[in-house]
């Protein structure tokens, strides 16, 4: 038997940890329900994209869902951003408010959070090690020989 499948125009999940609407996508009659036809792998990972590309400061069920996407204790991440464990599980306690009120905390865990993506998705555009020319070279005027890898 054909599965019957249609488009939801809307639809809201909390599966991640904080509310999520996603605008038209395909679903599937399931035992009498509309089931969305969700791939939560990849919807997880334009999520992320999403909140680290996002002019908004995260919420404390954000930062703690990118963190474990990242596969980050708390300790981790407090170490990659200068503060401490408690203080990170305080902030992730914060479920639907900003997870730090101070920009320069938010600032610094975009970013440390955006690195490690990056690094996480081999991603990244900053020259690997081999590929940085000397001073000496630069001195010289010897073309350098820099490619942007993306691994």
């Amino acid at each position: 038997m054909k599965k019957q499948r249609k488009i939801l125009k809307r639809w809201k999940t909390n599966i991640f940890g904080f509310p999520v609407i996603v605008d038209s996508i395909d679903a599937f009659k399931f035992e009498g329900e509309w089931v969305a036809d969700v791939d939560y792998e990849a919807l997880g990972e334009q999520l992320i994209e999403l909140l680290l590309d996002s002019h908004r400061p995260l919420t404390g069920a954000q930062m703690r869902f990118v963190r474990k996407q990242l596969d980050l204790s708390q300790t981790e991440l407090g170490l990659l951003i200068g503060k401490k464990q408690p203080h990170i599980a305080r902030a992730e306690s914060r479920d639907s408010e900003a997870a730090f009120e101070s920009f320069a905390d938010q600032f610094a865990l975009i970013v440390q959070l955006k690195a490690k993506w990056l690094r996480h998705q081999n991603k990244s555009l900053i020259p690997k090690r081999d590929d940085i020319f000397s001073a000496e070279e630069f001195e010289n005027d010897v073309e350098p020989k820099v490619e942007l890898k993306r691994a």
